[in-house]
């Protein structure tokens, strides 16, 4: 499997849009030049987040969820014809997507997210108690109001 180029994803604190950019020792939002984060301190990227300094981070697969629902969705198609079995090779293709498809770091706090770095074993699936935690801070820091 060909690797990755390393990128960083996430929000940007002044314009507030979505920025994924390659990563820099310092990155700068392509909306509106603010610096987005900053990579230049020698920590290791999962000790720290470089967009919001958080260090809790959980791993999902890089997929994107739209072409899941099609394979489902065209399974779910042929039920009636097929008696249930065209969910067989759904079943099938799924596994091997899951299989193939990178992990990618993100954040708690910021939901930054992290492409290409290896995740070390220490970062587990997303918790939704863990994830609790950092909600009502991020909604209080990030509140227009």
């Amino acid at each position: 499997m060909k690797e990755l180029e390393k990128s960083v994803a996430g929000q940007c604190g002044e314009c507030r849009r979505q920025f994924r950019i390659l990563a820099a020792p310092e990155g700068i939002c392509p909306y509106c030049d603010a610096a987005v984060f900053d990579m230049r301190n020698e920590s290791p990227v999962f000790e720290a987040c470089a967009v919001c300094g958080c260090e809790t981070f959980f791993r999902q697969k890089d997929f994107n969820h739209a072409v899941g629902c099609c394979v489902i969705l065209i399974a779910a198609i042929f039920v009636p014809w097929t008696y249930g079995l065209s969910l067989i090779p759904a079943a099938i293709v799924d596994w091997v997507l899951f299989k193939r498809t990178p992990d990618v770091g993100v954040c708690y706090k910021c939901r930054g997210e992290y492409r290409g770095w290896p995740i070390p074993a220490t970062i587990h699936d997303y918790d939704h108690y863990a994830a609790e935690r950092f909600q009502d801070e991020w909604k209080s820091e990030n509140d227009p109001d």
